[in-house]
């Protein structure tokens, strides 16, 4: 077999691991070493459990893999196309509107593509009716194009990143017949309505959705409200809400909904504030919750002290609160509630917190089974940084992020003597 019939096996079964593994055995007898061991690595991450023994030195390898060239690209391909390569092969593609449409098919030439997000371009032109350097009356049009086009039966995700679909988009693209594999879709700035997102509801492509994403999207806590009533959200797993113009009304809405027992994720950005935050945490659909994102919402250390005295708190592996202004005694309430020993993601960033913050978390006991720590951009400065990296309880970090803190030389080093690859920038 040559090369090409790899790839082909490889797109007729894209879930299959066994053709990438046959692909990976037929480069390394083609002293393509790299290669090979990229694809047998990723595979072996993929579904890996986090707390597994062997999951660091499989992400150290994977890194040395990736910034050694072994993650080809088509030289042909603009630099602005962004590729990542997913269990060895590229598997997820980023561009513009523009670059996309110029050869559709060349995209899909890339390699077994299964996550596709199509982008806006600059704010200037955005504001002067054009897009990626198409005319925002053309979006429909082209829309009716893709929406044709055989090869999305390979995606899983879908992202509109700064693109006006309006209702009249989305509504075509409902109409795909090709979606078939879709399970997550983003949509961001896409100017869809209330209306919009209630006909997508009603569509084929939403019963296989898992994940859905609307940003900046002006829902408001009325057009929430109207989705919270829908018998359709059950089958969501995530769902993430930024930007939609919510307040606590919203969240009253959406905590009132009994069609949300199945979500493991939720993700929130809007002024919702410690009440809007209280109503989430008490609604007895949050009871399978397992990832919590909460940005810029107005939280203080009263919705803190909520979070700390919920159920909801006891269940999450993942937890970040971006963009606050919380205090010491805020975190030390939080994570001395005793409810967090199944975390394994703490963001705790943008939250101006001082060198003390980060002597509570390093001297917290429950936070022993942490994989991942976010504290960027607070006020920790090298006390902050020391307290860290002579923490007795963060043995299992697979990375920590502690940029913009002031640290200076000395706290970089003492981190990296402590932390070695695992200190992420």
């Amino acid at each position: 077999m040559d090369e090409a019939t790899f790839l082909q096996s490889i797109l007729n079964a894209p879930q299959d691991d066994y053709p990438r593994l046959m692909y990976a055995d037929w480069l390394e007898e083609h002293d393509q070493y790299d290669r090979a061991e990229l694809i047998r690595v990723q595979i072996a991450l993929e579904g890996l459990d986090i707390d597994a023994p062997n999951r660091a030195d499989l992400e150290d390898r994977q890194h040395d893999l990736l910034s050694g060239g072994a993650a080809r690209r088509p030289a042909s391909l603009p630099i602005s196309v962004q590729i990542r390569h997913t269990r060895g092969l590229p598997g997820e593609v980023s561009l513009h509107l523009d670059e996309f449409f110029a050869d559709p098919k060349a995209i899909w030439q890339i390699g077994p593509i299964h996550a596709l997000e199509l982008i806006g371009t600059s704010r200037q032109d955005f504001l002067s009716g054009r897009t990626s350097g198409i005319l925002l009356g053309d979006l429909v049009r082209l829309m009716s194009q893709f929406v044709r086009l055989p090869e999305l039966q390979r995606l899983q995700r879908l992202s509109f990143q700064g693109l006006p679909l309006t209702d009249e988009g989305l509504t075509i693209l409902c109409e795909s017949p090709h979606l078939t594999q879709l399970t997550e879709l983003r949509l961001a700035n896409a100017r869809v309505s209330t209306e919009g997102i209630l006909t997508l509801m009603r569509s084929p492509i939403f019963q296989r959705l898992h994940t859905l994403e609307l940003r900046q999207n002006p829902l408001g806590d009325s057009g929430l409200a109207s989705i919270a009533t829908r018998r359709e959200l059950e089958q969501l797993r995530a769902l993430r809400l930024w930007t939609c113009n919510l307040s606590e009304d919203g969240c009253a809405a959406l905590a009132a909904s009994p069609f949300l027992t199945g979500i493991r994720e939720l993700q929130v950005r809007d002024p919702i504030g410690d009440a809007g935050l209280a109503a989430l945490l008490a609604a007895p659909s949050m009871r399978n919750l397992q990832q919590l994102s909460i940005a810029w919402s107005n939280i203080g250390p009263e919705g803190i002290r909520a979070l700390a005295q919920s159920r909801v708190l006891g269940q999450l592996q993942s937890l970040s609160l971006v963009g606050h202004r919380l205090d010491t005694e805020s975190i030390a309430a939080l994570t001395g509630s005793g409810q967090m020993r199944p975390m394994r993601r703490l963001e705790l960033s943008q939250l101006e917190l001082p060198p003390e913050a980060a002597l509570v978390i390093a001297n917290e006991p429950t936070l022993a089974g942490l994989r991942e720590l976010n504290l960027t951009v607070n006020r920790l400065g090298f006390p902050g940084a020391q307290a860290i990296a002579n923490s007795p309880y963060l043995n299992r970090l697979l990375r920590l992020w502690l940029s913009d803190n002031g640290i200076g030389t000395p706290g970089w080093s003492v981190l990296r003597d402590r932390f070695g690859r695992r200190l992420a920038f």
